[in-house]
């Protein structure tokens, strides 16, 4: 290769084509500079990333408590559509609809060992927990023989006591008595007036005497003295 066309080309081209090349490069560079620094192609970007944080905000947004919301899904839009369903409030016509009545006027009164809750909470200040209490308490004792044993229950003030005693009366025809001669050891232990000692007593007589006539025969045990026996008498048969 000759020392003159070292000089007038390199790789090939001529010093007129890398001339043409350089420029061409140049004008490529100026383009992309400005496709890319223009105005109008920040605010497309713009509104693209608004766009993009409001789908997200929906997607997140807090919902009011009285709404069910479902989602469906456009072909034509990747947003989501809420639908808000108003939620149907149950009618008085509504078969799961319970209306509770209103307070007994004073001077009414209630047999306590027929009453159901929802009448014992029309008597003025007893609640549904008060109310419930009461029938559990009256069911393990086999129903009350005096309305003084509603001193026993859980939560009783003399005070309130005191404004409850005279809505109630008793009908000692309505207990039920357990056969001491008969019953199992657990249906005794259930009463609320019988402990496991007790009870250990009531069945080892039982089987040593074949027959236990009346709770005189256990006079002599100190847990079965005169006010236990009292406590017991109205709950037991011989």
């Amino acid at each position: 290769m000759s020392d003159q066309f070292k000089g007038n080309s390199l790789f090939g081209f001529s010093r007129g084509e890398r001339a043409a090349i350089l420029l061409l490069l140049i004008l490529i560079a100026i383009i992309i500079l400005v496709r890319y620094a223009a105005p109008g192609r920040k605010e497309v970007l713009s509104n693209e990333s608004k766009v993009l944080a409001d789908s997200v905000k929906r997607d997140t947004v807090s919902l009011p408590r009285h709404y069910t919301y479902t989602k469906t899904r456009s072909y034509k839009s990747s947003q989501k559509e809420y639908i808000p369903i108003q939620r149907e409030k149950k009618s008085k016509h509504d078969s799961s609809w319970v209306e509770y009545p209103g307070k007994y006027s004073k001077g009414t009164v209630l047999n306590i060992n027929l009453s159901d809750t929802l009448q014992l909470m029309r008597v003025p200040g007893i609640g549904s927990a008060f109310a419930n209490r009461i029938v559990k308490y009256r069911e393990l004792l086999g129903g009350y023989h005096d309305v003084q044993q509603l001193r026993e229950l859980y939560g009783m003030t003399e005070e309130r006591y005191a404004s409850l005693v005279s809505w109630f009366v008793v009908e000692n025809d309505s207990i039920r008595k357990i056969q001491v001669n008969k019953a199992p050891f657990g249906e005794l232990l259930r009463h609320p007036y019988l402990s496991m000692e007790q009870t250990k007593i009531i069945v080892k007589m039982r089987e040593r005497k074949g027959h236990i006539s009346s709770l005189d025969e256990f006079a002599l045990y100190d847990l079965f003295n005169d006010s236990v026996r009292g406590k017991l008498e109205p709950y037991l048969s011989f």
